[in-house]
């Protein structure tokens, strides 16, 4: 499963269009055309915060190379207790194979951090 992959399926379940479904191409013509007005797109920023784990959709400036997060994220999910928190913007839940992807990426990407150091 790629990180591309995760990032589409969250934007498919909440209804949120995400810069990584888009095709090379797309992206390409949307940084070489700044002028034109595009749809606004999101992605995947993981968090924690006192000792919670957090999924974060926001906004994704592809013009920019700063994160918008904490209170600006149009979804918040609590890992731990796989719900949408109390300041989500965004109340739906996802969906048990998409849990089930968020739950393997951050095993596998605890699994290498635990190998690398």
């Amino acid at each position: 499963m790629s990180y591309r992959y995760l990032e589409t399926k969250i934007g498919d379940d909440l209804g949120i269009p995400m810069w990584s479904a888009l095709t090379l191409d797309e992206k390409t013509y949307i940084l070489n055309n700044p002028e034109i007005k595009h749809t606004r797109y999101f992605h995947v920023n993981f968090t924690e915060f006192k000792g919670i784990t957090l999924l974060n959709v926001i906004y994704y400036d592809p013009y920019s190379n700063l994160l918008l997060s904490g209170n600006k994220a149009k979804y918040t999910l609590n890992v731990n207790t796989s719900k949408p928190t109390a300041r989500s913007r965004i109340r739906k839940k996802l969906s048990r194979e998409t849990l089930e992807l968020i739950h393997n990426y951050l095993n596998l990407r605890e699994e290498i951090l635990n190998e690398s150091a």
